[in-house]
């Protein structure tokens, strides 16, 4: 991420006349946000460095150190991600060194109900991160209390056109692939037919064993 983008529109990422043509009204309230992660607020930073510090590891998450937490539970490595990552280099004899600590974040809402979020990250290995991607038309009655990354009601190509988006963007940046984690079985294969697979490591084996928190890239080039 740089400086350049934050003079460039939201639209770079999301189509947000076709959606709200789709809604048949306007935006309510757009965020648009290209910004250093603090330190108080590591989360999308952290989700991806964790992920990748954990593909390094080549022992079971289950025989990480007890003060690193759990991945993808309760919380994230936000106070101890410089100690993991000490132990993981020390073990794989490695100096393995994080990228700036950078984000993109877009949100848009109609009324009181959120319509699409995406979250960006840099990470390890020349990755960007899809930390969160979320669509949903307000006007689908089903939405109420539930979120999911099925884009409900936001078909129409414009799932497809953002992810397309996001790797226009990524082969400019010279990122070599795109990375995420499928919360569900339905996540997985819904990326899966889009160009993704799961990481053929312990963690994947993992994710596949409890059919959650799949770990999943796309290589570009």
């Amino acid at each position: 991420m740089d400086k350049q983008l934050e003079k460039n529109s939201i639209q770079v990422f999301i189509p947000v006349e076709k959606i709200e043509k789709i809604v048949g009204k306007k935006l309510s309230y757009i965020t648009q946000n290209t910004m250093l992660l603090q330190k108080n607020d590591p989360s999308s930073y952290n989700m991806a460095i964790e992920r990748s510090l954990i593909t390094y590891y080549p022992e079971p998450i289950s025989h990480l150190p007890e003060e690193l937490g759990h991945i993808r539970e309760d919380y994230c490595f936000s106070n101890t991600i410089d100690v993991f990552l000490k132990k993981v280099s020390k073990k794989m004899r490695l100096n393995i060194q994080l990228p700036h600590k950078e984000q993109i974040c877009f949100e848009g809402e109609f009324g009181s109900i959120n319509c699409f979020s995406l979250h960006l990250s840099n990470t390890l290995n020349n990755e960007l991160f899809i930390s969160d991607i979320f669509l949903q038309n307000p006007n689908n009655p089903n939405i109420v209390g539930q979120t999911s990354l099925d884009y409900k009601g936001l078909g129409h190509g414009i799932f497809d056109e953002i992810l397309s988006n996001i790797e226009n963007f990524a082969l400019t940046k010279n990122y070599s692939k795109l990375g995420l984690l499928a919360s569900n079985k339905v996540n997985m294969e819904i990326f899966k037919r889009r160009g993704f697979a799961i990481e053929d490591n312990h963690f994947g084996e993992i994710a596949k064993s409890v059919e959650m928190s799949y770990p999943m890239v796309k290589l570009l080039k």
